[in-house]
């Protein structure tokens, strides 16, 4: 497997002028340092830092589409083991295609996380026109495809592309079997803290997926409470995660280590919710009339619970039951 620089070196070089796409190797850009840190990026950014609180929201967003976009297209190159010019930007057209119009459009994102439910995936995407921002990263991912590393011995080639497209695949299909997040209680190895709860009491695991109301954002709590889908616009929350939740399952939905001192200080807290394929769901309580508490992970059949969303299935329909001061609307994108 040899990994040779194109033409971007010297034009008049000999070696650059008998590149072809015969000799081109489409995986050579996954050796790269920079695909290998935007991959790390990609999945620390996704797995740690949107809940870890570390981070302001909208970074942790924009952060996933610069390094996604990086990395997706020159996975795609290797995957489909493109060689000529022309073959390589057409699969950073169709990238670059998909990006956006998942971005400006919430049907087909919609439609995209229905249809991958159905097979067991679990995405979350949540339309962003600013995340649009991330494009011109694609020119720095071009760059990389045609100047590839050629001193790497011939095993640790194979080796690194083999990793590399399978880390990638992974990372790039927004899938996650990250465990429901739970902030523990010093001790008590059974319970967590947390105020409102969603508890899965289908009969199997589900994907949940969130997006919490910016910390940017100010708010009237009491105005607000009197009819939350009135004051709240869709380009006010920013995508945060998506975990896995198993069966007989509780897990705080805004997790307590994903807030930051101005979120706690507005006093209130609007997030949107949706559990694989179902439609999305407002959900909005106000910090005063729930407070955090040690709450159980497995609550015991019957064992009350303070404030808490109830998830159960009838006829394949996702049902939310309510218990406490919890206000849930149907969400439609003002």
């Amino acid at each position: 497997m040899r990994c040779a620089r194109s033409e971007l070196g010297n034009p008049s070089s000999q070696d650059q002028r008998q590149i072809s796409p015969r000799t081109f190797n489409p995986h050579c850009a996954l050796l790269h340092p920079l695909w290998w840190l935007s991959l790390v990026l990609l999945t620390l950014n996704d797995h740690y830092l949107k809940f870890a609180g570390l981070l302001p929201t909208w970074l942790t967003g924009k952060l996933s589409d610069f390094a996604g976009l990086l990395v997706a297209p020159l996975l795609l190159v290797a995957l489909l083991g493109l060689r000529s010019t022309a073959a390589r930007l057409g699969a950073f057209a169709l990238v670059a295609a998909l990006f956006s119009a998942l971005q400006l459009s919430p049907a087909l994102a919609n439609g995209l996380t229905q249809a991958a439910g159905h097979w067991g995936l679990h995405l979350a995407i949540w339309p962003d026109p600013t995340d649009l921002i991330a494009l011109p990263i694609l020119g720095l991912a071009w760059h990389l495809s045609r100047r590839s590393p050629d001193q790497l011995s011939h095993l640790w080639k194979r080796a690194v592309a083999a990793i590399a497209i399978g880390l990638g695949a992974a990372a790039c299909i927004a899938t996650s079997a990250l465990p429901a997040p739970h902030y523990p209680v010093t001790g008590k190895a059974d319970m967590m803290m947390g105020d409102v709860i969603l508890l899965n009491q289908t009969d199997s695991a589900v994907g949940v997926h969130i997006a919490m109301l910016s910390d940017r954002v100010d708010l009237d709590c009491e105005t607000t409470a009197s009819n939350p889908p009135h004051y709240l616009r869709k380009d006010l929350f920013t995508e945060n995660g998506l975990w896995t939740q198993l069966p007989g399952e509780a897990a705080a939905i805004w997790p307590i280590g994903a807030r930051s001192n101005r979120t706690e200080r507005r006093g209130c807290y609007a997030m949107l919710l949706s559990v694989d394929s179902s439609a999305t769901t407002l959900v909005f309580w106000q910090a005063d009339k729930v407070p955090v508490q040690a709450q159980p992970i497995r609550p015991e059949a019957g064992e009350p619970l303070s404030h808490a969303i109830i998830l159960t299935q009838s006829d394949g329909r996702f049902i939310f039951d309510l218990v406490g001061n919890v206000q849930v609307y149907q969400w439609s994108t003002p």
